[in-house]
């Protein structure tokens, strides 16, 4: 009984929250490569939602630790440009051009949408950002 009251109640609570998903960006390629022949590419995001958005481009760098993989912030390689605002059913390129990287490494070009700003807030709310990582394979010359 007391498990049906408080799967009832977290249902409730889940009732007093207002969720804004932001499913309505393609991001393409799914998989950049670079080379020493090969200095440059690039990546598109295009908004298919109804409203602007914000983002931020940045390089992470994996990084093994024993078993552990952690993801830090890298000039490796680099993007252009680095933040950029996205309107209502418009597109974005993405530059991504060779730096100091070495092949063998693991590199991903983090996509992050920025949150909104909430001008009048209802309640308790929570907003949902995107973060694409897409992966960059450096080729073995």
């Amino acid at each position: 009984m007391k498990n049906k009251i408080f799967t009832i109640l977290l249902l409730l609570s889940f009732g007093a929250f207002s969720f804004k998903a932001s499913a309505n960006y393609n991001v393409s390629p799914v998989n950049l490569e670079l080379s020493k022949k090969m200095t440059k590419t690039k990546l598109t995001i295009e908004n298919k939602g109804d409203s602007k958005a914000k983002f931020q481009v940045r390089v992470m760098k994996a990084v093994m630790h024993g078993t552990e993989t952690t993801y830090v912030e890298s000039d490796d390689l680099m993007v252009k440009p680095a933040m950029f605002e996205l309107k209502a059913g418009k597109s974005q390129l993405i530059r991504v051009a060779t730096g100091k990287m070495t092949s063998g490494d693991k590199y991903y070009i983090s996509v992050k949408e920025l949150p909104a700003p909430n001008k009048e807030p209802k309640g308790n709310s929570v907003q949902l950002v995107t973060d694409f990582r897409v992966p960059v394979t450096v080729a073995h010359e």
